[in-house]
């Protein structure tokens, strides 16, 4: 299946750091987790978006999606040993022991969404009888949790469809000038690191959260991420 290319592509912040957005257009898929059905999880593999003129999340042809079913507990394992959860938080210190591990070992849902370096047609899963299939993920590479953030993007291109257009200076209070959620939410999702810490003026930082539990900035992430 081939790709299309109609603008620049998406980089979540939490990824500016670790993946340049031409390597996120051309050697990753946007994976997401579309059913989960008894021991069985339904996923729905894309190219990787791009951005319209109003920072709206846009793909390619539906028809160029490949949809593979593989074992919810061979997941669950894939993820415990390769993912790094990517989050944006001012207090760094509220994610770290306890809650990093928790984070870590967080169950895969419905809606989830993770960067995972692309495979060939047909190749994406190994193994098993039908429905005990597994991902297949090339050599030793990471898979970024990015669901925070997906999920982000689709709220606004939710309220953009029934709200009028925004100016331009409303457009970058709340999509930033990248494209991305500007105004930082409260209370909703890791970026909320609860009571005392910084203030909450402070800018968010990109953490990631690594197999363990163990809390890494995002410039050190990049040492992990090769995929070669």
């Amino acid at each position: 299946m081939t790709g299309e290319d109609s603008g620049r592509p998406w980089v979540p912040r939490t990824l500016e750091q670790v993946i340049a957005g031409e390597e996120l257009r051309d050697e990753w898929s946007y994976v997401v987790v579309d059913e989960i059905v008894g021991g069985q999880v339904g996923l729905s593999i894309s190219y990787w978006p791009w951005l319209d003129d109003a920072g709206r999340l846009r793909f390619a042809d539906s028809d160029s999606d490949e949809l593979v079913g593989v074992s919810l507990k061979g997941l669950q394992e894939l993820l415990e040993e390769r993912r790094v959860l990517m989050v944006m938080t001012r207090d760094e210190q509220a994610l770290e022991g306890d809650a990093g591990q928790a984070l870590s070992e967080r169950e895969v849902r419905i809606g989830d969404v993770f960067a995972v370096p692309r495979a060939e047609p047909g190749e994406w899963t190994s193994g098993g009888r039908a429905g005990e299939e597994h991902l297949v993920v090339p050599g030793e590479a990471r898979i970024f949790d990015i669901t925070y953030e997906a999920r982000e993007q689709a709220k606004l291109a939710a309220a953009a469809a029934v709200a009028p257009p925004l100016d331009e200076e409303q457009a970058s209070r709340f999509l930033g000038e990248d494209g991305t959620a500007g105004t930082e939410p409260e209370g909703d999702g890791p970026e909320d690191g609860g009571g005392g810490g910084p203030s909450p003026s402070d800018p968010p930082k990109p953490f990631g959260v690594e197999p363990g539990g163990e809390l890494v900035p995002a410039e050190q992430v990049v040492d992990m991420s090769a995929h070669a």
